[in-house]
């Protein structure tokens, strides 16, 4: 993949970066817009059509000729503005985005990656109840994940009630002791807090299995963290982790199926189960099935 490194700031590349960690509206806002010019497009559409049909009755502009031809035109011109509003809504936007990331070298890249989105607020700007709701291959690969956790438990116990779904959880090993002093420096915290919030996770995600419902599977993998990730069907998350033992927003990246960072994800998710001990949850007694509501923080792990 080709290389591009950033400028000064004033750069096509440089614009896009800033451009991808804006904001970006959620789903049901795009929706809300795109229902919006639509029935504006049927307004207008319709007062054309009307300007049209008085134009064409002689009989209503005998003395006054010239504003049937005016009103006539205004018609013409209504119609056309939404015929081609609605050929940029549908073709235009999306060719002219293509071209300009063609320009700047990276569109290709990015379509070989499946790179659908780039944001540094992984708990607000990734569309998590999108991605899981109605998911059948859902596999999570975590430190321990607290807040993401508890801020998505409701959605996440739907999932496990789906007999047609697999939940695969990946996480440390709370019983390797070489795993704890890696991840709790990198953390910032100390080995035995560390286990206890792992320990915790496993009683956590070992409670979503329910007669009947998903396949929960969970393993204990020994080694170094050095992103979290999560799989939802077709869509992959990668969020990154920083050197630095400060509390900070990391990159995280999410990207569709058919492109090299899922396979990616994909690829590391099986090496890891396959390296990785199964815990049987069905020995696990969970002592709290419901965790309670959790303030949401930048934790990324």
């Amino acid at each position: 993949m080709t290389e591009v490194r950033p400028g000064n700031g004033t750069s096509a590349y440089d614009q896009l970066v800033v451009a991808a960690h804006k904001p970006r509206p959620s789903a049901e806002k795009k929706s809300l817009t795109n229902s919006r010019l639509y029935l504006v497009a049927v307004l207008v559409a319709v007062a054309g059509l009307a300007l049209l049909y008085a134009g064409g009755r002689d009989d209503w502009f005998r003395s006054r000729p010239g504003l049937q031809i005016l009103i006539s035109q205004v018609g013409s011109v209504l119609l056309a503005a939404v015929a081609l509003s609605l050929l940029w809504e549908w073709f235009g936007k999306r060719s002219f985005a293509d071209e300009i990331l063609e320009k700047v070298g990276i569109g290709s890249d990015v379509d070989r990656a499946g790179l659908t989105r780039i944001t540094d607020q992984y708990l607000k700007d990734v569309e998590w109840e999108r991605y899981l709701q109605g998911a059948e291959k859902l596999d999570i690969v975590v430190a321990y994940a607290r807040t993401w956790r508890r801020t998505h438990w409701a959605q996440l116990q739907d999932v496990a009630k789906s007999s047609k779904a697999r939940i695969r959880i990946i996480l440390p090993d709370p019983a390797h002791h070489a795993t704890l002093v890696v991840l709790a420096d990198r953390f910032s915290r100390t080995p035995p807090d560390l286990k206890t919030d792992i320990d915790e996770a496993i009683a956590d995600f070992c409670s979503l299995t329910t007669d009947g419902g998903a396949q929960v599977e969970l393993y204990l993998h020994k080694g170094d963290y050095v992103f979290s990730c999560y799989r939802m069907d077709s869509v992959a998350v990668i969020s990154m982790y920083s050197h630095s033992r400060k509390r900070r927003s990391v990159p995280t990246i999410v990207c569709r199926s058919g492109g090299s960072l899922f396979d990616f994800v994909y690829d590391e998710i099986t090496d890891m189960i396959e390296s990785a001990t199964e815990m049987p949850c069905a020995d696990l007694i969970a002592k709290d099935p419901e965790p309670a509501a959790a303030e949401v923080t930048d934790e990324n792990s």
